[in-house]
């Protein structure tokens, strides 16, 4: 499900005499049928009279979704379906709602959106939400709130996705490492190229006796193949930058998705070796026990000692 909280929708939503919002209805219908909503169908017969066109699966549905016997309350929470029953009252011509009543009570409990036609319920949404929390609204206003929901949660994900990849067993930020500078790659290769091109290893060669740092030229050769190396060097979570970090391994032994989870990292002897080229460490960790892997980053130390 995109949308995990459990929608409760009125049978009478789907009147066909209610267009468009039969309509927005039925477009709610089919997000259940793809598994973005879960949906609970609740029909109340005490107002079958005013809504006479239902289509009888929707019925159908409602009642199969309904629980064989009411939940027996006790306490506040009677008191609550209670006052959720006087509340429709004020503003029913018969007074009959208790259906209607024990379907909110369920939203409140289970769910927080119960999407409806009933003009009774909907001159009572500000105060139900709050009495019970519950949001009463229309179906075509559930469509935009909901199409703003996932739009969110989706950026959410993305973010959550990202910092869960790049953050490190240790709360190291891949993307703070210098071998993730993107801009040193090319730069590398047309160096390298340039060098070939000019045999700049036989002009080093020839230049050595007056100059014997040329002498190391082959020095400077395997350092750029080991700085273009790098390029391929992946994140700490896919067995990047030290193959036998000790770190990455005591938290994969322990299923830990980082040292956040360990109560002893302030004192762990694996992360001292690394403070001393990322003093930030521990603080980092701080930061994700605190604040999650969401929100992290805006917060994180320098990478580097000398930043």
């Amino acid at each position: 499900m995109m949308y995990q909280d459990k929608v409760f929708v009125d049978s009478c939503s789907f009147d066909s005499a209610l267009n468009p919002e039969n309509k927005a209805a039925h477009l709610i219908h089919n997000l259940r049928k793809q598994k973005v909503i879960d949906i609970q169908f609740v029909h109340s017969k005490e107002k079958e009279d005013r809504y006479t066109r239902m289509p009888d699966w929707v019925v159908d549905e409602a009642l199969s979704d309904a629980r064989e016997k009411p939940e027996l309350l006790e306490g506040e929470e009677k008191v609550l379906l209670e006052n959720i029953e006087s509340l429709l009252k004020v503003h029913s011509a018969n007074g009959v709602v208790a259906q209607d009543a024990q379907h909110i009570w369920d939203c409140h409990k289970s769910g927080i959106y119960f999407v409806t036609t009933d003009e009774v319920i909907l001159k009572c949404r500000d105060d139900l939400m709050e009495l019970c929390s519950v949001i009463v609204c229309l179906p075509s206003d559930f469509l935009n709130r909901l199409e703003k929901i996932i739009k969110s949660e989706f950026f959410m994900f993305s973010i959550k996705s990202e910092e869960r990849v790049y953050t490190s067993y240790c709360g190291l930020y891949c993307r703070d490492c210098i071998p993730a500078n993107d801009r040193m790659y090319p730069l590398v290769r047309k160096l390298k190229i340039l060098m070939e091109e000019l045999q700049f290893d036989k002009y080093a060669e020839a230049i050595s006796s007056k100059n014997a740092i040329f002498g190391s030229y082959h020095i400077f050769s395997d350092m750029l193949d080991a700085l273009e190396s790098l390029e391929t060097c992946d994140t700490c979570k896919r067995g990047g930058c030290n193959p036998g970090c000790f770190v990455r391994e005591c938290a994969v032994n322990r299923n830990y998705e980082g040292c956040w989870m360990c109560s002893q990292y302030k004192s762990c002897e694996l992360l001292e070796e690394l403070k001393k080229l990322h003093p930030g460490i521990e603080y980092n960790i701080d930061i994700i026990k605190e604040e999650g892997l969401a929100n992290w980053t805006r917060k994180k130390k320098k990478h580097y000692r000398w930043e």
